[in-house]
């Protein structure tokens, strides 16, 4: 059973699409190349303003299987739940999905069919499952057969106040997070949840996840052996790695993951699909190929200093200091030291 936990503080927005001729996953992928989270949906959707559009499926001819009650969105990313009622008649909420049906209110189990029910659907399926609570939504997509009863007791599980079952089965329930596929759908399907992530403050919290980090020239963030770092050094020079003044030696005698300045960026880049190709990028390529030239005085978290020209040294800017590999003897820290870089980056795609 694979679950994507994402905190609202790390979400930029939230949308539900309906295309009444349906999109497969490739198609959606295509059309909102931006979305960082994609997943099928169910039922009807409240789409551009006060737009109502019911949802049908293959079980039931010219209607719909739902719950009177089930996820809105206001603004552009909090989740309420509410009637389809109050969301057909809200100005403020912008969409909205009942399920299918609704399974949790109130941290409770509450399978809600409205004034429909399908017996079909109220059997044991593959699932995929939303729910949210005042801190975080979760998508669940289930890897084997389970009942109604179950998928509530495992979103109650999860934490979740509210939750829908959406569209089950072999062929139609998909969700995906940038490129990797955690569950495969096969066939269009009309609604889907698109989710943008705040790319920005997630890279800067995965490089601030590693201070304390160990340093090794020409590391991405793996776990070095001697038997790697010897590799290194015969590719790269022992000059790298072993001087009067370090010894990377212990750095790779650990448990530890391993960085060197650009690789810390690159890691974390690749983490969140900022970059998705397998390159290497020295300080002077990210600032040149990956990167906007920004003025020091409106440096945000998640921007990049460089020093020198070309640039040969790179960290990141967290409330007023950087965030670096500083070097072998030094590992991945935290400083005072802004006013040491000459040059600043703002990523592409952030």
């Amino acid at each position: 059973m694979a679950s994507l936990w994402t905190k609202f503080n790390d979400i930029k927005q939230i949308n539900m699409i309906n295309v009444p001729d349906g999109l497969s996953p490739k198609q959606v992928k295509v059309k909102y190349p931006d979305a960082d989270i994609i997943s099928s949906l169910a039922m009807f959707v409240l789409s551009n303003g006060l737009n109502f559009v019911r949802f049908e499926d293959e079980n039931v001819k010219g209607g719909y299987l739902g719950a009177s009650e089930g996820i809105g969105i206001i603004g552009k990313k909090e989740l309420v739940w509410c009637t389809y009622l109050d969301a057909y008649n809200s100005i403020e909420i912008r969409d909205f999905c009942a399920g299918f049906p609704a399974i949790v209110k109130d941290g409770k189990e509450n399978i809600d069919w409205g004034n429909k029910y399908s017996s079909y659907i109220d059997g044991t399926h593959k699932r995929l499952l939303i729910g949210f609570n005042n801190d975080y939504m979760v998508i669940c997509a289930t890897d084997y057969k389970i009942t109604l009863k179950s998928a509530a007791r495992v979103m109650i599980g999860f934490g979740c106040k509210y939750a829908i079952n959406c569209d089950g089965g072999e062929w139609s329930p998909h969700l995906q997070i940038g490129n990797k596929i955690i569950r495969q759908g096969y066939r269009k399907n009309p609604t889907w949840l698109l989710i943008y992530l705040d790319k920005r403050q997630l890279f800067a919290e995965y490089v601030k996840s590693k201070k304390g980090c160990d340093y090794i020239w020409a590391a991405n963030g793996e776990i070095f052996t001697l038997a790697k770092l010897k590799s290194y050094i015969n590719w790269f020079g022992i000059k790298h790695y072993i001087s009067s003044k370090f010894n990377a030696t212990k750095n790779a005698m650990n448990d530890i993951p391993d960085f060197d300045c650009s690789g810390l960026m690159v890691a974390g880049m690749r983490e969140y699909n900022i970059i998705s190709e397998k390159a290497d990028y020295t300080a002077e390529k990210l600032l040149k190929y990956k990167c906007y030239e920004i003025a020091k005085n409106i440096l945000q978290n998640g921007d990049l200093l460089f020093r020198g020209n070309p640039a040969y040294h790179v960290g990141m800017y967290y409330n007023g200091e950087v965030i670096h590999a500083k070097g072998t003897a030094h590992g991945v820290v935290q400083e005072d030291v802004v006013d040491t870089f000459t040059r600043f980056g703002r990523l592409k795609g952030l």
